[in-house]
């Protein structure tokens, strides 16, 4: 479809120039304009000899006609003015109006209709004599409907040079032609690269509470800058807000330092328009994040949260889980031969705990959005004071099923479930059990947050909370199946030799979730979170087996104090990297680009090293000979963009491809303009035959 629409566009722009730019052709075939009358008026009828003053073209344009601004957009040509004039006399370029975005088949072009106004400044020398001075303009223009003619006239002027100055009936209408004239910006604005697209940010008081913006650059030397009909997507941040701009398929190589144009912004039912020069820069932070509100997509909130409810229902079935298993079965266990209200208050407030925790998470990550920054599913496991506390946590559960520790309060263990505290109990074993899933992404889930990410924070909240239900709900169901619970042995010595081997993933799980703090703060943080868990195991041992008092307040004391220091060091240490990093295969979209311009075929593995989806998928399918052979044999460049840091480069890529975290797997090919977007549960021959 892409190029079936570029080959329109080259034939629409080959007829456009052969009719409208060649005169005597056009001049052949089509008759006289009678389309646009044009004028000249000026806003003095005496001026002072010195004095500084404003004349102005005016267009008035036929109905279903129009004219072009200085930059035409897709195709169209500006009107242009060519001054005779007294010696000495200084006549300056054309002020151009605010135009507006005239659509024609699978073209935008920028221009005017019904009446124009063009305002341009005149300066008479001081020393200039009284009389009068005649200004003689040539004026071309083209006038465009279904067909474009171009337009000429000779228009002339003559202005009295008096000893006071004199407005003229039309000072009223130059001047308000003057108001209206687009304003500069006061704010910050700037434009990055992102590889196919172009984002440009604005920052300032007027760019705060923006509805609606749009923007018109103005003309480049050597080709067009943007595709001005592909469609400019808007964000807003605490600071401002951005434009996504498509590349034109004719940008020039090089590019000014600056690029100038117009935004006009609606705010409060009102359109203001400012003129802008951005200078190329990293991604301004603070000016996106959040997307415009819209109508609700009814069909797609459905879609969308029954996807989210059958991914986390599959969620169960995901490694991430197994480590919570040890609390669910022994939950199971307690109630199923007891009271069945009790079995059903446990479900309920295990699902609320569900529910509650994937409400947090959504609600956090709009929160952030709504501040300007970037971030995905699984942030938090970007976060090393969240990794340090859940090895420890995940630790003292392991130690708990060692006999080591109570938790009456984490996994109900020990405590009657007709209390309070197995209530709270069954609500916690829920938020633990979504924060150890959060590294896994389940069929169906991408594709829910994904459109969860493009919504506003109230519907997004409606997936997150679906998702919720679906995780919640395998549990939850089978405390309300009493004759199911029956199935299950009844409490007994062998639950010691169970809690034994279950603690097994629980260790596991701390040392996965260590290995991934080292990955992020470095080796420093292993160090850090072993020596913590070990002054824990001490204390416990020390006031288990009646250890001198000396060494239980240690060991506590050097447990908090380490702790205290690890979180603090981590928040003070931990920076968002960046992505330009001495590796061969790291993703960017110029890496990419570089090599789809070669002709090669792309791989692009969004991945991190606490996504264990990612990590199953990279040793199970990546690693498998037959894939190697079909990457090999098709001279496939394989390219990592590693989101184990946090990184808005990635973050805002997994955006633009509407998911919100890993992983994602894509494959470009020079022959097609869009990547393919494979499952995130990958097979050897969903790779192989995308590489085909």
């Amino acid at each position: 479809m892409d190029m079936q629409r570029q080959l329109r566009k080259l034939f629409s722009l080959c007829l456009f120039f052969v009719l409208a730019l060649c005169p005597q052709i056009a001049a052949a075939q089509m008759p006289s304009s009678n389309n646009v009358n044009v004028s000249l008026i000026s806003e003095r009828e005496t001026v002072r000899a010195g004095e500084v003053f404003h004349i102005a073209l005016v267009q008035e344009i036929a109905p279903d006609w129009h004219t072009y601004w200085r930059n035409p957009g897709d195709v169209g040509d500006a009107t242009r003015i060519e001054w005779t004039a007294p010696s000495g006399v200084m006549i300056g370029p054309i002020k151009w109006p605010t135009p507006s975005q005239i659509p024609y088949g699978d073209f935008v072009n920028y221009g005017y209709s019904e009446r124009a106004i063009f305002p341009i400044e005149v300066r008479i020398p001081q020393n200039h004599a009284l009389g009068s001075v005649e200004l003689s303009a040539k004026v071309d223009w083209l006038e465009c409907k279904d067909i474009c003619i171009p337009g000429s006239s000779e228009l002339k002027i003559i202005v009295k040079i008096g000893e006071a100055s004199v407005p003229s009936a039309n000072a009223s209408e130059i001047q308000a032609a003057l108001n209206a004239l687009p304003s500069l910006f006061a704010g910050r604005a700037a434009i990055s690269d992102t590889g196919n697209s172009l984002q440009i940010g604005f920052a300032g008081d007027a760019a705060k509470g923006a509805k609606s913006a749009y923007f018109y650059p103005y003309e480049i030397s050597g080709g067009a800058f943007i595709d001005h009909a592909a469609e400019q997507s808007l964000e807003f941040g605490q600071n401002g807000f951005s434009l996504s701009l498509k590349k034109s398929p004719s940008i020039p190589k090089s590019l000014p330092a600056e690029i100038g144009g117009v935004v006009v912004i609606e705010k409060n039912g009102t359109q203001t328009a400012l003129e802008i020069l951005a200078p190329f820069g990293e991604f301004m932070a603070g000016v996106s994040g959040q997307k415009p509100s819209a109508a609700i997509d009814w069909r797609g909130l459905i879609t969308a949260s029954l996807a989210a409810f059958l991914g986390g229902l599959i969620l169960n079935l995901m490694p991430c889980v197994f480590p919570i298993l040890a609390m669910k079965i022994f939950g199971l266990t307690k109630i199923a031969h007891g009271n069945p209200s009790v079995a059903r208050k446990y479900g309920i407030h295990y699902a609320i705990g569900v529910i509650t925790t994937f409400s947090i998470l959504g609600g956090v990550i709009y929160a952030i959005k709504a501040s300007g920054q970037s971030i995905g599913w699984g942030f938090q496991l970007q976060d090393p004071s969240f990794l340090f506390i859940m090895a420890i946590v995940i630790s003292a559960l392991g130690l708990n099923l060692l006999g080591l520790f109570e938790f009456g309060g984490l996994q109900n263990l020990g405590s009657r479930f007709t209390q309070k505290p197995g209530n709270l109990g069954a609500f916690f074993s829920g938020t633990l059990a979504v924060a150890v899933a959060s590294p896994c992404t389940a069929p169906f889930m991408g594709a829910a947050l994904g459109f969860a990410a493009t919504q506003s924070a109230l519907v997004g909240m409606a997936v997150f909370v679906s998702l919720g239900i679906g995780f919640a709900f395998p549990f939850a169901a089978l405390t309300f199946a009493p004759n199911a619970l029956k199935f299950l042995p009844k409490p007994g010595p062998w639950m010691e030799k169970l809690k034994q081997i279950l603690a097994i993933p629980m260790f596991l799980t701390a040392a996965w979730l260590i290995w991934v703090l080292g990955k992020i703060s470095g080796v420093l943080g292993i160090y850090l979170a072993i020596g913590t868990i070990s002054l824990l195991l001490l204390w416990r041992i020390a006031r288990t087996q009646n250890r001198p008092k000396i060494i239980k307040i240690a060991a506590a004391t050097g447990f908090i104090f380490l702790t205290i220091f690890s979180l603090l060091g981590f928040n003070l240490g931990h920076r968002a990297v960046d992505m330009k990093q001495n590796n061969a295969n790291a993703w960017s979209e110029a890496a990419v680009q570089s090599a789809i311009g070669q002709g090669k075929t792309v791989f692009v593995n969004f991945t991190a090293d606490w996504c264990i989806t990612c990590k199953a998928n990279e040793k199970l399918v990546f690693e498998n000979p037959r894939v190697r052979r079909a990457m090999t044999k098709s001279n496939v460049v394989y390219l990592v963009a590693d989101w184990t840091n946090r990184n808005d480069e990635i973050t805002r890529a997994l955006s633009s491809h509407g998911r919100l975290g890993v992983p994602l797997y894509l494959i470009y090919k020079p022959s097609a303009s869009e990547p393919i977007v494979l499952p995130q549960i990958l097979t050897p021959d969903a790779v192989v035959d995308g590489i085909g």
